[in-house]
């Protein structure tokens, strides 16, 4: 019986954490249209608005969601800055989580250029392009930048792994936690496409998480890979593309075969 209450109070509150996050989210963008709708704006216009402010809007979820999480409990018992540093890590582990990601993002433009050729994939990145936001000042470019490279990666890892994946590792086998809570992540972004390709991170980045016992050198990696998202070329020859495929192949094996024989004996 004990051990069956313990099943359940993990899951339950590894969904009562994602779900907090989601449902401020969705608070946050109700709010936003209801102020934009009382400013005599049309309702195609609060929408291109709130389109457009997706990262700002983003911003303020986080931070409200943190809040609320620090107010639960979660992050009095182990403060995000403890999180961080549970373990210190050797300086090589970060360099392969660097490493990790650009191999993972050399593989991701590859099949970004692929699914061009897929007709639901294509349908699924057409939608996505139709709703991205358009960045007209810089502060929007600013705002992005910093949610999409600092802010987003950083509190996903404290979500995903630093809560839901911990929960699950109580209750399961580490693989089986890995596979769940990177099922969770890839459905998360809603977007058929990326929920493909985010759930094969999701499950790096768990075993990144599992291996070095921290959040830092996920969150490092999760960064990384957002990142060089910017300097992603889609337009790929059959010469380029096998030439990333094979590069990106090797950095992503190389550097987590190296993250998970570094910490063979230890776990």
């Amino acid at each position: 019986m004990n051990r069956m209450n313990e099943r359940i109070k993990a899951v339950i509150t590894a969904v009562m954490y994602v779900a907090v996050f989601y449902g401020i989210s969705m608070l946050v963008q109700f709010i936003y249209t209801m102020w934009q709708t009382s400013m005599g704006n049309s309702a195609a216009q609060v929408r291109i608005n709130a389109v457009n402010n997706t990262y700002a809007l983003s911003l303020v979820s986080t931070v409200i969601t943190f809040v609320v999480y620090v107010a639960m409990g979660k992050l009095r018992d182990e403060p995000l800055g403890k999180m961080l540093e549970r373990e210190k890590n050797p300086l090589i582990i970060t360099v392969m989580a660097v490493s990790l990601a650009i191999g993972m993002r050399m593989l991701v433009t590859v099949y970004y250029s692929l699914s061009l050729n897929v007709d639901f994939l294509k349908k699924s990145i057409d939608a996505a392009n139709e709703t991205a936001p358009l960045l007209k000042t810089d502060m929007q470019v600013i705002v992005t930048l910093v949610s999409v490279c600092i802010i987003a990666p950083l509190f996903e890892e404290l979500l995903f792994r630093g809560i839901v994946m911990k929960e699950f590792l109580k209750i399961m086998r580490p693989w089986a936690a890995i596979v769940l809570q990177a099922l969770i992540f890839g459905i998360s972004h809603r977007v058929l496409f990326q929920t493909i390709f985010t759930f094969i991170v999701g499950i790096i980045l768990g075993i990144v998480y599992y291996k070095t016992h921290s959040i830092k050198e996920a969150a490092i990696c999760h960064s990384v890979f957002n990142i060089s998202e910017l300097f992603s070329k889609y337009e790929l020859t059959l010469l380029t593309g096998s030439m990333l495929t094979a590069m990106g192949t090797v950095l992503t094996v190389m550097s987590l075969m190296y993250i998970v024989l570094a910490y063979k004996k230890e776990n």
